[in-house]
């Protein structure tokens, strides 16, 4: 890499809630190593624990965030597993492993099915204005997925599984403790010979081999790897994800051949490494230095073939990007305030080579590269015993030295801003209401990328800018056994980027540009309640409406693929000394998408049932096997959230699982 980047990182914590005597709060050691913060007014957010996780027996990333409120995951033509909050785009989240941003900056997203999830100990959703130290392209939230910063020596948790259509995983945590470090270790396989089909009618022009999708097989294994030790003047982590994959990407089955309009690509490899350092200092009672550095390299290869036979590559892309990273925050405690500053810093290089094989041609090598830099101050403080008031300030910064030898972006700059404030009324009872301002430059793809060939550049992208407003209204039981939750929002933004097709000699090719703008509203409503000691029900409901304001012409753009109301339902009981069962069901609203004519029509609405039986076979002092067995869309339903791409049909697992209790 060309340039080293000043400055180091520092971690974002899980905010827990406190109660109404805050001053007697303790400080809870987290997985991501940072203290909690009394006075501070943190964001709503939905966490998703390790029991929670161990319910639903996830092999891939993807496994977790589909039970979610207000988190969308739909598969791309792309062939990338993307998660939207609020029917956002897939960019405009931020997304965190230990605090580390885990995307690859040229494109802005990661394939999340391509990811491991036995390392995943618990998962923290904002889905309003995220934690302004995160920084830039966090413009409509942020998803911090934490490993565990300690595990005890020995297996913490074995899973392994087979089912349908030939799939089958196996993932293995373990611990081994030094006197002064302790090291965590995870590997995970997981392969796919096909995706199932519930129906043809939406694929009329999708291949079907041996009743599953042509080109949708998947295998990917990972290595995950981490040593933490905590010295007298605060902790360190170290830690590395290691991901090698190679999969095939379903074409777009409403698209005919002869249309153009259908990708037929595949990924023959795809790896995908970070290593990330964590760390807390603290020099005085009244003085934090907390820090987080990352180191990414991502390679990846894009054949695209004739037609859908798969057999004649036309012509492949190879990738290679490295980015460098860091954050910084410094907090300081007075007698009345917390005094927080922050900075970021993160550069990334992209080096690209197209060939054209039927032509004999290899291309040049293109380098691109861009910048971006974050500084900013938050201030906590209470000024009564029950109210929490917090505010912040960001000035945000990118860059494009390096273009590809394509026409130069200026550079691009903006403000952030937040307020939150967070009331305790009475014991049971709290208010929390957030205003924030954030920014999402576009990512060098967006910019400067041709997707071999398929795209017209545009020189004149504007950053996003959204506004996000958010109350919510929680009460809890005494015995902690139910929480109801209840959140209305507005949501504005400027110079939203979306997508149009721009005809030039007879050719179409796709093209990015900034709308003049979108606005949207919502309510989310959950409730958690644990009706005895047998059965816990989770019921949650969001609905929205999103619409793009009118542009120059007088013409509305339509926003698609932005479901109007998303719900779940989720059952689990307890029959018997060693048998469970766990149900859920998951609903998604009409949505809009454009058909292969241009033409808006809606996606149909559909229900997606899993259920899942598990059997206790023995329970020893550290930890408990269990087997289990499942169905996923037991009803074979078509679940379509974006035309000609529908998730798979009807599937069947079983498998054995060891839990560290």
């Amino acid at each position: 890499m060309s340039r080293v980047l000043a400055g180091v990182v520092a971690v974002f914590s899980l905010q827990a809630a406190p109660h109404v005597a805050l001053a007697q709060t303790e400080i809870e050691e987290v997985t991501v190593i940072e203290k909690r913060r009394p006075r501070h007014a943190a964001q709503p957010a939905v966490v998703i624990d390790s029991e929670t996780i161990r319910e639903i027996t996830p092999t891939a990333l993807t496994d977790i965030f589909r039970r979610v409120q207000s988190v969308g995951i739909r598969t791309n033509s792309r062939g990338e597993a993307v998660l939207r909050l609020r029917g956002s785009e897939e960019r405009q989240t931020g997304l965190f492993l230990d605090g580390a941003p885990l995307s690859v900056p040229w494109d802005g997203r990661v394939d999340l099915s391509a990811l491991p999830a036995g390392i995943v100990e618990r998962v923290r959703v904002t889905a309003s204005a995220a934690p302004i130290e995160f920084g830039t392209n966090t413009a409509l939230g942020a998803v911090e997925i934490h490993t565990p910063f300690t595990v005890e020596p020995g297996l913490a948790s074995f899973q392994a599984e087979a089912g349908s259509d030939e799939s089958g995983a196996v993932s293995a945590v373990g611990g081994v403790d030094t006197e002064r470090v302790n090291w965590l270790l995870a590997g995970s396989y997981r392969t796919l010979a096909g995706e199932d089909v519930a129906s043809r009618s939406v694929i009329p022009y999708g291949p079907v081999v041996n009743g599953y999708r042509a080109n949708t097989d998947i295998g990917t294994g990972s290595v995950f790897a981490a040593a933490s030790t905590q010295p007298e003047w605060g902790a360190l982590r170290v830690s590395l994800l290691s991901v090698d994959a190679r999969r095939g990407i379903a074409s777009q089955g409403n698209f005919s051949p002869e249309s153009g309009e259908a990708r037929y690509w595949r990924y023959p490899d795809w790896r995908f490494n970070q290593l990330m350092l964590n760390s807390r200092s603290e020099f005085s009672p009244s003085f934090t230095l907390m820090t987080t550095a990352w180191l990414q390299h991502f390679e990846q290869t894009i054949e695209q073939y004739v037609d859908d036979s798969y057999e004649t590559i036309e012509s492949t892309e190879e990738d290679e990007d490295r980015t460098l990273g860091a954050r910084i925050i410094g907090e300081r405690s007075l007698d009345d305030l917390d005094i927080r500053l922050f900075g970021n810093a993160q550069v990334t290089e992209h080096r690209q080579v197209d060939s054209h094989l039927l032509a004999g041609t290899r291309g040049p090598l293109q380098e691109f590269q861009q910048n971006i830099y974050s500084l900013g101050v938050e201030v906590d403080t209470m000024p009564r015993s029950a109210l929490q008031l917090s505010g912040a300030i960001a000035y945000d910064l990118a860059s494009t030295p390096k273009t590809g030898g394509r026409p130069a972006q200026e550079d691009l700059d903006a403000w952030a801003g937040n307020l939150a404030v967070r009331w305790y009324s009475g014991e049971y009872w709290q208010i929390a209401a957030t205003v924030g301002r954030r920014t999402r430059f576009p990512a060098l793809r967006e910019l400067y990328g041709e997707a071999l060939g398929a795209f017209l550049l545009n020189p004149d992208l504007e950053p996003e800018t959204a506004t996000l407003t958010d109350l919510t209204f929680e009460r809890n039981w005494r015995d902690g056994d139910a929480r109801f939750r209840v959140t209305p929002w507005l949501l504005q933004i400027d110079d939203t980027l979306s997508r149009r097709t721009v005809t030039i000699d007879g050719v179409r090719y796709r093209q990015r540009y900034n709308l003049e703008g979108s606005d949207g509203h919502g309510l989310e409503v959950s409730l958690d309640w644990q009706l005895n000691d047998r059965l816990e029900v989770r019921l949650s409901s969001t609905w929205q409406e999103l619409t793009a304001r009118k542009e120059e012409d007088g013409t509305r753009p339509v926003l698609y693929q932005r479901p109007e109301l998303q719900g779940a339902l989720s059952l689990d009981y307890f029959f018997g000394r060693d048998w469970d069962f766990y149900f859920e069901a998951q609903y998604m609203g009409v949505a809009k998408d454009e058909d292969e004519n241009g033409n808006v029509i809606d996606l149909p609405t559909s229900w997606h049932i899993d259920v899942r039986l598990f059997k206790t076979l023995d329970v020893r002092a550290n930890g408990r096997w269990r087997a289990y067995a499942g169905v996923d869309n037991a009803t074979n339903e078509v679940v379509l959230p974006q035309l000609g791409l529908p998730q798979p049909g009807r599937t069947y697992a079983a498998g054995v699982v060891f839990e560290r209790l």
